[in-house]
């Protein structure tokens, strides 16, 4: 029999998509025949002409799975979705039956079903498709990935979930738990969650390679263009700095921060100068300036790429303040990390006795 895992959070950017694959590697290699399903995809772009889920593609690509990306995300947050369900020109009903046929197709002969949910527990809840929704519709147990924001609030949402959920709420994973924290997570933090009837499978330290972004990504972000070193876009890059001081206090900040774009005005070279100087992986100018020749050779020499943005300063880092800390799983970077992280910080052992599943230790 299939058992069923609804992947959700009581939070946006909780790491649900890399964790579903990590543990979907892991069950794998330990033997089990793993299944994934997206019944309400949010992150829509064409693969081949049609409209598909993001997470779909990439976890299936993954896992190497057979079903097809349509049973797999059966159902599409599309503009013209959207629009229709606000003039109540749709039949949740349909909906429903579509998700549960599709449901069936993907949970034939898997041991373990992965489902992914959207950016949040409610999510969708206007269309009958919200985590609370579909994990009872479809029966399944539901795995909450909760993520460091302050103490107490995400222990807090997590037992609003369980007053929801009650018995379908399988256990927890605590992620992006700063090193700070830590200690004060396993000391009160799980067992309070215990005492309350809630197993935590997993705590997985707050690590800044999972939270980067690549200098391609950047790019794409600010729709800049790349005046030099293009070989060098799938550099990942963990924060950025401002570069709006005088040199003497910007390397103070530059020689602390490692692995970072800096942003700053094409006619500071003397900042650009200094960032070369210290681990950077790009630098962003702003404005649409370009710096003069003798710059861009050193950049070059360097390997450090130079993206133009006509964004202002301002824009510039609200857009990447507003993205940096989203997990982008597109990298494999990060797929070697979370399995790394998952042997080392989460109890498998635990998680297969709830489930009441052997692995196949001779493969492990």
């Amino acid at each position: 029999m299939t058992k069923s895992l609804f992947i959700s959070s009581m939070n946006e950017y909780s790491g649900k998509t890399l964790m579903s694959l990590g543990l979907g590697l892991r069950f794998q290699k330990d033997g089990f025949k793993v299944g994934y399903f997206k019944p309400f995809g949010s992150q829509v772009t064409t693969v081949d002409g049609e409209a598909v889920d993001e997470d779909a593609v990439f976890i299936k690509k993954h896992l190497k799975l057979d079903d097809s990306l349509k049973d797999i995300s059966p159902v599409l947050l599309t503009h013209d979705l959207m629009i229709r369900a606000l003039k109540a020109d749709i039949n949740i009903k349909e909906l429903e039956t579509t998700v549960k046929n599709a449901y069936e197709k993907v949970a034939k002969d898997k041991d373990i079903l992965l489902i992914g949910g959207n950016r949040e527990l409610i999510m969708g809840h206007h269309l009958g498709l919200s985590g609370l929704q579909l994990s009872q519709k479809l029966d399944t147990q539901v795995l909450l990935i909760d993520s460091y924001r302050s103490e107490g609030v995400y222990y807090d949402s997590i037992l609003f979930a369980k007053e929801f959920l009650k018995e379908r709420l399988f256990g927890v994973i605590l992620n992006y738990i700063p090193a700070f924290n830590m200690d004060y997570v396993k000391r009160n933090i799980i067992p309070f969650l215990d005492r309350h009837g809630i197993d935590v499978f997993g705590v997985i330290p707050e690590d800044p390679i999972l939270k980067s972004m690549t200098v391609e990504q950047i790019v794409e972000i600010l729709q800049g263009t790349v005046i030099c070193c293009e070989n060098k876009l799938d550099e990942p890059v963990e924060n950025f700095l401002v570069g709006a001081m005088d040199v003497e206090n910007a390397m103070k900040y530059f020689h602390k921060s490692p692995n970072k774009a800096v942003i700053t005005g094409g006619h500071r070279a003397d900042i650009i100068l200094a960032a070369l100087e210290t681990s950077t992986k790009c630098l962003v100018l702003t404005g649409g300036e370009v710096p003069r020749s003798r710059i861009i050779s050193k950049a070059e020499d360097a390997g450090v790429p130079i993206i133009s943005t006509q964004n202002d300063t301002f824009t510039t880092i609200e857009k990447l303040e507003r993205e940096f800390g989203k997990v982008r799983v597109r990298d494999n970077r990060k797929i070697e990390r979370i399995n790394k992280f998952l042997d080392m910080h989460f109890n498998f052992n635990a998680f297969y006795e709830a489930l009441n599943l052997k692995p196949d230790v001779c493969r492990t």
